[in-house]
């Protein structure tokens, strides 16, 4: 009698134990399906939210304290919320990152010029900065040119990465940190450019010409309505700052 009751007890707790691996008690790592649609569900619900996920367009799979996104978002912004979405909702889970930017309607130098129009716009991008992008067919961004402070140089990033298409960023800004006889020139500059009766028309525009100063030497560059006004802003910042040399790289774009 007592073996057939203790042959009960093992085969009740041998059923337990398998319904327990069913429903994933107990042991670590293991997640029941119901779980899983909870995760899932938050997870797609903050993407929603943030516009991201549209149309099925990004599918978000949950298993093994795992979550994967999946499929295909407008721009990088977009990507890095995704991936903040996902954290933010089981932040100790593993995530694999298979989202893909979808390649835009924009040629490359339509998404030169968008990028362009947008670091124009922006309260960051001064007289002291000086930025040309270029896009290429996969999607590469290459920034070049100088910026007056690191932050600068994150800000014309993030607004890279704002642009449909865009792919991946690479920054060839050189951050400029002028010494005090610099900084003393390119105010110089700044201040005959941008206050001298003569050049008046500058002053109705925001930053067409950009200043840089470094080891005595003041650069120009931007646009001007004519070879006389480029000159003639050259000669004035010669023979008016102290420099000591002018390189006056300014392009002639000439009023039709």
């Amino acid at each position: 009698m007592k073996s057939q009751i203790k042959s009960a007890l093992a085969h009740a707790a041998l059923l337990l134990f398998v319904a327990g691996l069913a429903a994933g008690a107990g042991l670590p790592g293991v997640q029941s399906d119901k779980g899983s649609d909870e995760v899932r569900a938050a997870v797609e619900k903050r993407l929603r939210s943030h516009k991201i996920l549209v149309d099925n367009n990004v599918q978000v799979q949950v298993s093994d304290n795992t979550i994967t996104l999946t499929g295909s978002v407008l721009t990088l912004t977009q990507k890095d919320q995704a991936i903040r979405d996902a954290k933010a909702v089981k932040s100790k889970y593993r995530l694999v990152d298979n989202l893909q930017v979808k390649k835009s309607d924009l040629t490359p130098d339509q998404m030169a010029e968008t990028l362009m129009g947008l670091i124009e716009k922006s309260s960051y991008y001064t007289i002291f900065d000086y930025v040309e992008a270029e896009a290429q067919p996969d999607g590469t961004v290459v920034l070049s040119g100088w910026a007056d402070s690191p932050s600068h140089v994150s800000e014309f990033e993030k607004l890279a990465e704002n642009v449909p298409g865009v792919t991946q960023i690479r920054s060839r800004l050189s951050v400029i940190f002028p010494e005090d006889p610099d900084r003393i020139l390119r105010d110089r500059a700044a201040q005959i450019i941008y206050t001298q009766p003569t050049l008046m028309s500058f002053r109705q525009q925001r930053g067409p010409i950009h200043i840089l100063a470094q080891n005595g030497t003041i650069t120009l560059v931007g646009t001007v309505g004519s070879p006389g006004e480029k000159e003639s802003i050259g000669m004035l910042i010669r023979n008016n700052t102290g420099a000591l040399a002018v390189d006056n790289e300014l392009e002639v774009i000439e009023k039709k």
